[in-house]
């Protein structure tokens, strides 16, 4: 009989722990649901947000790509990649950049929207035009051979007159032969930029900074389109290359050598 009783309690045990485990309180399986739910976060400048690609982070394969109209006629331009669900109306955009001279706190500044942007090729002006650009510091920074780079964002509010509706039509599977798109459509994905003009001031430039291909934080809206970024200068004889092609070959055009496989930049408006 004793021998039976205490193989009973032997076998009670575990089953008892196991229950424990599985219905505590405050266990990590609750803690990360808990997370996930957190509804996002964007920043203050990003308002009303309809998307932000996130925050740099100068641990996390840090780099800059040139973006601007500097002294000596020197130019960059980047194009950040964003997705339409259905329709957006754009009201603002803005980029964050690193500079290692602070740039003025209002400068000219040229904006555009296009689709179809790829290598070698500009795509389709969907909206375009000038502003002015207005800087303040978002309070990252970042180090590199001696030289620390302070982190600004550029942002361009639009004009009622200027703003830019964009829509992803839905195609008709038994259409065929439809004509090109027309202005205002990004089936889905488009891909915008914000090039200040700070050549008066004579700033050595600007470097548009680049964004964690995971989790970076503050990212709002739609999904990051990760490695389809392009730049385009002149100056240095890039016409619409790959971010992260650009950003390999270094000084004077990056800061560093890796990374760029997306960027910190923004849309204001409304839709999804």
């Amino acid at each position: 009989m004793f021998k039976t009783a205490l193989f009973a309690l032997v076998f009670l045990v575990p089953v008892i722990s196991l229950s424990q485990d599985s219905t505590t309180p405050g266990s990590d399986m609750a803690t990360t649901q808990t997370e996930d739910l957190s509804p996002p976060a964007p920043p203050k400048y990003c308002n009303p947000c309809v998307f932000y690609s996130g925050d740099f982070n100068p641990n996390a394969n840090p780099n800059g790509l040139l973006n601007g109209m500097f002294a000596g006629n020197v130019d960059g331009e980047v194009w950040v990649p964003f997705s339409v669900s259905t329709k957006i109306v754009v009201t603002g955009l803005f980029v964050n950049e690193l500079f290692s001279v602070p740039p003025p706190a209002k400068a000219s500044a040229t904006w555009g929207i296009r689709n179809g942007v790829s290598s070698g090729d500009g795509g389709q002006v969907q909206c375009q035009g000038t502003g002015t650009a207005h800087s303040a510091p978002t309070g990252r920074k970042f180090t590199f051979k001696g030289t620390t780079y302070i982190e600004y964002t550029l942002l361009v509010k639009l004009a009622q007159s200027k703003y830019c509706q964009l829509t992803n039509p839905t195609p008709d599977p038994l259409q065929r032969n439809l004509p090109p798109p027309t202005k205002g459509q990004c089936p889905p994905d488009c891909s915008m930029s914000v090039v200040v003009d700070v050549a008066p001031t004579d700033n050595p430039g600007g470097f548009v900074s680049d964004v964690p291909t995971k989790n970076p934080e503050h990212h709002f809206g739609n999904r990051n389109i990760n490695n389809d970024s392009f730049f385009t200068s002149t100056s240095y004889g890039f016409n619409f290359v790959p971010a992260t092609q650009a950003c390999a070959e270094g000084s004077p055009i990056a800061i560093t050598k890796v990374g760029c496989h997306m960027f910190s930049a923004g849309l204001l408006g409304t839709g999804r």
